[in-house]
């Protein structure tokens, strides 16, 4: 595959031409060729890469099923019945703001609840899972295949992946 680069002159999120360089960097997964600067746009304070590679060569960047975007994250707790697995993700969920408040006892039994499922019950995403903000809004810098975007979208709406 022939790796091409292109010059971002102008910010993409506000159009501004004046920039300031940051850093030189290059890929630190895969160790592949290439040397992009880190530049910031002067108004909005946005940082890009620039060179950038084009579209053709983004697959070059990020080879599919190597790739972390690529990869299946855990949705299930295996071998728990589907009320109990439920109650399971409720607890730990509400415990971040998701959802509705719990019984006192559903309060009491959550820390045992959240030490052995929580990386589970939260979709395998773990501590990168924020508590709920009401009105919130979601910023993934580098959201690869978006199924995080995804799986916030439907925590915030009141509803679970595999409810819809």
């Amino acid at each position: 595959m022939e790796i091409s680069l292109e010059q971002v002159e102008r910010c993409p999120l506000c159009g501004n031409g004046d920039s300031r360089f940051l850093a030189d960097t290059f890929d630190r997964f895969y160790r592949l060729p290439g040397e992009f600067s880190l530049i910031e746009c002067a108004e909005c304070s946005l940082v890009r890469l620039s060179p950038r590679p084009t579209k053709e060569s983004l697959g070059f960047y990020y080879p599919e099923g190597e790739y972390y975007s690529y990869q299946v994250m855990p949705a299930d707790i295996p071998h728990i019945s589907k009320g109990l697995k439920d109650f399971i993700r409720n607890t730990v969920l509400s415990g971040l703001g998701y959802g509705s408040a719990q019984s006192f006892f559903v309060q009491l039994i959550r820390p045992v609840i959240k030490w052995i499922f929580f990386g589970r019950a939260t979709y395998g995403w773990g501590a990168r899972l924020p508590r709920f903000v009401q009105g919130g809004k979601a910023l993934d810098i580098g959201c690869g295949s978006g199924k995080y975007l995804y799986l916030l979208k439907l925590l915030g709406s009141g509803q679970r992946c595999g409810d819809e």
